[in-house]
């Protein structure tokens, strides 16, 4: 399961974990936020990258393609996500 589904779907986290969890509902919702903003970036990212998905006309569809750009987001990317795993081992109990 993709956490994805989780972030669009539920905002109470005792009714998407078990009672054995540790995170607490304002930790969630950084959670939350954070994965809304990795997920954002990464949409952001392949954008850049490859412009368009639903046709290739040149010059059109990739009107944005930057691969520079692409970098330059993924490089924000994997801040949010170290800081995803950072939260979880250091400030969820355990």
């Amino acid at each position: 399961m993709h956490i994805e589904s989780l972030i669009n779907s539920e905002h109470d986290v005792k009714k998407i974990f078990d009672k054995s969890t540790k995170i607490t509902q304002n930790q969630w919702w950084i959670i939350r936020d954070l994965f809304k903003q990795a997920y954002a970036l990464k949409e952001a990212a392949e954008v850049y990258r490859h412009g368009g998905h639903q046709t290739s006309k040149p010059g059109i569809t990739d009107c944005i393609k930057n691969l520079e750009m692409a970098a330059l987001i993924n490089e924000d990317l994997e801040i949010v996500l170290n800081k995803v795993w950072d939260f979880l081992l250091h400030e969820v109990k355990r």
